[in-house]
């Protein structure tokens, strides 16, 4: 029984009679168990006389009221005990989303993978990865090749971060799941160094021919 709840049986008992109070005692199917065990409580400070039978009722609304209290003592341990769990630091799907449509879907793959990797699902890295690789490489080749334009390269990257959002990370994290937010600053120097590798690469295999052919397309 609450200090609160006790206290207000007792300054409800003040100036009703010992008869009255054990009426509240001795009627279970009126009355619910913790006004009971107050109104025994009151009589005990009163001095009253129990029977063995009253005495032997009053120790089972004790217990079950120990019981109560032990319950709810250890619904409050766990709830501390859930609270104080580590939450995992996430890139968060705003990242996730704005690096894709600006920078690459390739890049949003990897911070993805990233959140997979701290939440032990290192099997799903692969394949998230393996998708951002084929929609960077395959918007590039698009536009090297003139098939589509600069804004059909970021609606290709817009519709791929949705991919990412509603099946990777709704499916495999959870919209719900509580997580701490990783700062965005890595990503940008992953951004940048990135950049620079891809363009090493392809300024190793573009030839200044196929710039002049590829000039000459465009115009």
């Amino acid at each position: 029984m609450s200090r609160l709840n006790n206290n207000t049986y007792a300054n409800f008992h003040k100036g009703v009679s010992n008869e009255e109070v054990l009426a509240i005692f001795e009627n279970q199917e009126l009355y619910v168990d913790e006004a009971r065990l107050a109104a025994y409580r009151t009589l005990k400070e009163r001095g009253f006389e129990f029977s063995s039978e009253q005495l032997q009722e009053a120790a089972r609304l004790e217990q079950q009221e120990r019981e109560a209290e032990k319950k709810v003592l250890e619904q409050k341990q766990q709830e501390e005990q859930e609270q104080e769990v580590e939450q995992p630091l996430w890139y968060s799907p705003a990242a996730v989303l704005g690096f894709s449509i600006i920078g690459s879907v390739f890049i949003g793959s990897i911070l993805l993978a990233m959140n997979f990797y701290r939440s032990q699902q290192k099997n799903r890295i692969p394949l998230v990865v393996l998708f951002g690789v084929l929609m960077y490489f395959g918007s590039i080749f698009l536009w090297l090749s003139g098939s589509i334009g600069q804004i059909a390269v970021v609606v290709i990257n817009a519709m791929a971060s949705i991919v990412l959002m509603e099946f990777f990370w709704k499916r495999f994290l959870g919209i719900r799941t509580p997580y701490e937010r990783r700062s965005i600053w890595p990503p940008i120097g992953i951004i940048i160094g990135v950049t620079l590798v891809f363009a090493m690469i392809l300024g190793a295999f573009i030839t200044p021919e196929m710039l002049q052919e590829f000039q000459i397309t465009k115009g």
